[in-house]
């Protein structure tokens, strides 16, 4: 019993390992991603150029998307693993679970209920915004941001990823077992501010295009 038990505790670190590892892989391709997005401050033929340029290099494109694709979708099934290897109580509360005593606040109610929000933005983002080619993205992101419910559903899609980033980014260091190096929670204000500092710049463009300031 104490071997299954022994095992069934490595599994639960082997999983939460797993998506600590995704979920850092998916933030850097946030970073990636808005930093393109903001080149929509530097005009329509910039902004234009920056998507003509990507999808310049169609396999490289193609194999980016597949990758980042399977990342996201293998973070979704060990998270989903995760949560129903814990038992019934421990779900609501993992700091409860012996097994978990050693795990974060990550994977607690919060972040696996935000997480679906997430995930349900993101589906409707890639349906909104066709990941093909457009002969001009700039008009798309302009007229499609102009529309208040568009713009208003888009900001709480990302106010759903800042409250997902802000929990999982602030347990991460105890998750990779550097939490006692940080006494004074230095790394889990980082992680709170690059949280938020992505989302502002994710919700500056839809604010800008209503505002006037982008047109």
């Amino acid at each position: 019993m104490g071997y299954l038990s022994l095992k069934k505790f490595n599994n639960m670190i082997g999983i939460k390992f797993g998506v600590a590892l995704s979920g850092i892989i998916l933030f850097l391709f946030l970073i990636v991603h808005v930093i393109g997005n903001l080149q929509v401050f530097l005009g329509k033929e910039t902004f234009n150029a920056y998507a003509r340029t990507l999808h310049s290099y169609p396999m490289l494109v193609f194999a980016a998307r597949v990758f980042i694709g399977f990342i996201f979708l293998m973070h979704i099934f060990l998270v989903l693993v995760y949560y129903l290897r814990l038992p019934r109580g421990a779900r609501y509360n993992t700091y409860r679970y012996k097994v978990a005593s050693v795990e974060t606040a990550a994977f607690s109610k919060i972040t696996f209920y935000t997480g679906v929000f997430v995930f349900v933005f993101v589906i409707a983002h890639i349906l909104h915004f066709p990941m093909h080619s457009q002969d001009d993205l700039y008009l798309l992101v302009v007229q499609s941001f102009k529309n208040e419910f568009i713009s208003g559903l888009y900001c709480i899609g990302i106010w759903f990823l800042y409250l997902h980033l802000a929990h999982a980014l602030r347990s991460l260091p105890q998750t990779l077992g550097v939490a006692h190096f940080d006494d004074r929670g230095i790394l889990k204000k980082i992680g709170s501010s690059l949280a938020i500092l992505i989302c502002c710049f994710f919700i500056l463009i839809p604010i800008s295009i209503l505002s006037g300031l982008i047109k």
